[in-house]
């Protein structure tokens, strides 16, 4: 399936492949499978950690067909700001019930690694609390595993607890952030 995705040709599209692909098995491994975590947590940290060792081989869980591939942007940044500028972009509110990327487009890919980049950049140690609030058995009841509406509502509370915003407050800092860091095209 890599090879499927991006060329492994060289040691470090090979080590891109390898961090976006182990990203997502340790992210599932955390606090044990009793759930996965939110789909644009863990996608957006894979292609976040991916981007840190070569930001031009896209990988994604499902490959995107809303874009064709000679149209895929390798500036991530730069259409992030221009997106964010323009407010083309899905709100986290109707990001966070996302269980996979089967639907989604290409920009929305481009979104959730740069939320994930705003929280990893300006609240480091909040992703560890977000990912340990989010992550974990239910124990109520005869489950361990979430509904789709509590792990809505564990996304929601764990941003208010530990970052003190809701959705909505989330995007204003994010897109913020966005304008302010990432250049122009």
């Amino acid at each position: 399936e890599i090879g499927q995705q991006a060329s492994v040709a060289s040691d470090r599209a090979l080590h891109a492949a390898l961090a976006y692909n182990l990203t997502h098995n340790l992210v599932d491994a955390y606090r044990y499978y009793w759930h996965e975590m939110p789909f644009w947590l863990q996608e957006g940290f894979a292609h976040w950690q991916r981007r840190q060792v070569d930001d031009t081989a896209d990988l994604f869980t499902f490959l995107p067909t809303a874009l064709p591939e000679k149209n895929r942007q390798l500036d991530w940044p730069t259409s992030v700001r221009a997106r964010t500028q323009l407010n083309n972009f899905t709100p986290l509110r109707d990001v966070l019930p996302w269980l996979d990327d089967r639907t989604i487009e290409f920009g929305d890919h481009l979104a959730i690694w740069s939320r994930v980049d705003f929280i990893l950049r300006r609240h480091p140690a909040a992703f560890g609390k977000l990912m340990h609030a989010i992550k974990g058995p239910e124990m109520k009841g005869a489950t361990f595993t979430p509904t789709a509406e509590r792990l809505l509502q564990r996304q929601l509370d764990a941003l208010n607890t530990v970052l003190g915003w809701t959705p909505e407050a989330f995007d204003t800092a994010w897109t913020a952030f966005a304008k302010e860091t990432y250049p122009r095209k």
